[in-house]
C-alpha cells in the first residue's frame, strides 16, 4: 500500500483544527491518503487515545468496510487492534477510538 503524508495547506488546516480540539493536553493530528484512495486522519490526545478516520479521498461515496479498516491498521500509523468498533454519524466516514 502507498502511503502518503498530508503536508501544505491540508496539514496547516489540521494544526488549526488541534488548537480547539476538547480534551485534556494538546492534541496532534496527522492526516494519510492511502493507495490514492482512502482519507485518513489520526488524532492523538495525551492521556486519553486516538481518534481515527477513514473516508474515501475521492468523492466520499464509499464507506471502508472492516476488511479495509484492518489492512490500513496494519500499516503502522496508529495502534493495532484486532477488533475496532466502528460508527459514522451518518456519512461515508467511519471513525473509531483507541483508548492509551
Amino acid at each position: 500500500m502507498i502511503i502518503q503524508k498530508i503536508t501544505g495547506k491540508e496539514q496547516k488546516q489540521l494544526e488549526l483544527q488541534d488548537k480547539f480540539y476538547p480534551g485534556p493536553g494538546r492534541s496532534k493530528t496527522n492526516g494519510y491518503i492511502v493507495d490514492d484512495k482512502w482519507s485518513v486522519y489520526i488524532t492523538y490526545v495525551p492521556f486519553t487515545g486516538y481518534h481515527v478516520s477513514i473516508g474515501d479521498h475521492r468523492y466520499g461515496l464509499v464507506r471502508p468496510n472492516y476488511i479495509t479498516v484492518d489492512a490500513i491498521a496494519r500499516l503502522g500509523l496508529f495502534p493495532y487492534r484486532k477488533n475496532y468498533m466502528l460508527y459514522s454519524a451518518g456519512s461515508e466516514v467511519v471513525h473509531f477510538d483507541i483508548k492509551d
